[in-house]
């Protein structure tokens, strides 16, 4: 796993660049050169998870990349933010939603119908915002890995509990 932080290092609230979806998937698409470039991991198959805006951010790049990205997961997401590319993706697209959060509960829900990839929707019911509440995280995280594992791995392969995380910021951008 390849953790990247796209926001600008920037106080989230003061930053407008962090707020900026478009700017937010250009730097989700300059890691995806980077990782191009690096022999190491270039062949691996490719998933991209995001939270919030990051998950808007992650499904234009994988509207916009399609044969470079197998599958998307976004938790707690804006996948309203990214709304003029819902229909263009064709990468599978599982939706994780806290069932306490009702305004993201409704924006994924019209995300999903958009959508016309495979798509999925789990709305987490007792679970807020930001999956704070005892063993939410822990539940997403193990869907998040059965869908990976479903759709990036092959039938030999699973992706394994414990990752190695690395964080990537390019400040030019």
């Amino acid at each position: 796993m390849l953790r990247v932080q796209l926001d600008d290092g920037v106080n989230d609230t003061t930053s407008e660049s962090n707020f900026d979806i478009e700017i937010l998937a250009e730097r989700l698409h300059y890691v995806l050169s980077w990782v191009e470039q690096n022999p190491d991991i270039r062949e691996l198959p490719l998933g991209l998870c995001g939270e919030g805006r990051h998950a808007g951010a992650a499904l234009i790049v994988g509207a916009k990349e399609p044969k470079k990205i197998r599958a998307i997961v976004a938790r707690a997401g804006r996948p309203d933010l990214a709304e003029s590319y819902l229909s263009s993706i064709q990468v599978p697209v599982l939706l994780v939603v806290g069932g306490y959060d009702d305004m993201l509960v409704h924006l994924n829900e019209k995300s999903h119908r958009e959508l016309r990839c495979i798509k999925e929707i789990l709305i987490l019911a007792y679970a807020s915002h930001s999956f704070t509440e005892s063993g939410a995280m822990e539940e997403f995280a193990d869907i998040a890995r059965s869908w990976f594992n479903r759709h990036l791995a092959n039938s030999e392969e699973q992706i394994e509990t414990e990752i190695p995380v690395i964080s990537f910021v390019d400040p030019e951008i």
